[in-house]
């Protein structure tokens, strides 16, 4: 499919390109702190590219005394930038209309990588999201570290073609405690780790490297355009009892696929590991999701039965697992950062929204927001009048 073309050629990506550039960007007043905000536009010479567009973040470090040694035991989480990130919503606008939201900025990012990524891509280039444990772990004389930002919306995970024209906008906020959003538990009892004694952490810059592709003749886009996205969108519930609780809550209509993590509620304890960890209190029991007439595990998981791990692990990586991918090393990493799957086949009439979840895990003892994402369809509609120019922007989530 071409860059140039949104729907149906079955040409190379790189098919029709007179050029690609990759164009930096500050955001508004070259803030680092709070809410940012990111503007730049597109052409009907110039398309942007959102899957090859980046957002990098620099992150300085220092204790009482100067830089950081690997004594001091400072682990960032995964995905780190995200995790900075987690300050507040984050969204995309065309033409100042919004074209998706993600609310759990950090998990939400993470969740991106645990479903669709490759253990090829987390271990070669998606290692610029600093996924391993050597892009994590602070090095002797340190003071900065560097990451890259996956922005959790469809449009930039999802659709991989180009766009012409438009006023872009990028706005997320940055986390007002770095130090506890993105950094891991080590040592504490040893005041090492996030308790160093006099550690700081500042954000130092934020660039975007927004790619753009040129087509080698002109290519006016048709009146409309449908734009395509599958979307992630999180919520979460509090789980606080040591027994069993039940959720209600509401999914979009085209959900055919439930995500279920835990995550510590009390998010300035010294045990919490970051804002993109899935370390609450262990489940016992479920999850079950009833949704759309089903029931997901048909058996339910039982922590107590020997095989309860691995039923887990297969069913969330079901369809990886007939190709032979996964993006965990081994069973036991996914173990680390447990997510179930919950598949449910719906027609395309179905408009039930109602999930029902229950988890049992002692909550009493870790307090923990169970996690609760779903997979679903979304699309931006663009319309285009003869010049190449948007002439209006409608966002929907399919029902």
């Amino acid at each position: 499919m071409s860059l140039f073309d949104l729907q149906t050629s079955t040409a190379k990506a790189s098919d029709f390109t007179k050029q690609l550039r990759i164009q930096e960007y500050k955001p508004e007043s070259n803030n680092t702190t709070g809410n940012i905000k990111i503007r730049f536009s597109a052409s009907q010479d110039r398309w942007w590219v959102p899957s090859a567009s980046t957002v990098i973040m620099t992150f300085r470090f220092a204790k009482t005394g100067g830089n950081l040694m690997a004594a001091d035991k400072v682990t960032f989480c995964e995905n780190m930038a995200a995790a900075a990130a987690s300050g507040g919503p984050c969204s995309h606008f065309i033409n100042g209309v919004s074209v998706g939201t993600a609310n759990e900025v950090a998990r939400t990012s993470q969740l991106y990588f645990k479903s669709f990524l490759s253990h090829e891509a987390k271990n070669s280039v998606a290692d610029i999201y600093n996924l391993t444990l050597n892009r994590r772990e602070v090095n002797d004389n340190s003071n900065a570290i560097v990451a890259a930002f996956a922005v959790p919306l469809g449009l930039w995970q999802s659709f991989p073609n180009a766009i012409p024209s438009g006023d872009h906008l990028l706005q997320f906020t940055m986390s007002p405690n770095l130090i506890q959003s993105m950094i891991e538990t080590n040592s504490v009892a040893n005041n090492t780790g996030k308790s160093l004694p006099g550690l700081t952490l500042t954000c130092s810059d934020i660039t975007l490297y927004a790619a753009f592709v040129s087509p080698q003749e002109t290519i006016r886009p048709p009146p409309v355009c449908v734009l395509p996205l599958v979307e992630i969108s999180t919520q979460t519930a509090s789980h606080s009892v040591n027994g069993s609780s039940t959720f209600n809550l509401s999914v979009p209509s085209s959900t055919k696929k439930i995500l279920i993590a835990s995550s510590r509620a009390d998010e300035s304890h010294a045990d919490f590991d970051g804002s993109t960890s899935f370390s609450g209190a262990a489940i016992t029991q479920g999850p079950i999701v009833n949704y759309s007439g089903q029931t997901s595990p048909i058996t339910m998981y039982n922590a107590a039965d020997a095989n309860c791990e691995h039923r887990k692990y297969i069913d969330f990586y079901l369809n990886q697992l007939m190709s032979g991918k996964s993006g965990f090393d081994e069973l036991e990493a996914w173990g680390g950062d447990k997510v179930t799957a919950h598949y449910f086949a719906k027609s395309p009439s179905s408009t039930d929204t109602n999930a029902i979840v229950k988890v049992t895990a002692n909550g009493a003892t870790l307090p923990s927001s169970i996690v609760v994402a779903a997979i679903h369809d979304s699309a931006i509609v663009l319309s285009y009048d003869s010049s190449g120019q948007i002439t209006s922007v409608n966002y929907n989530v399919v029902s």
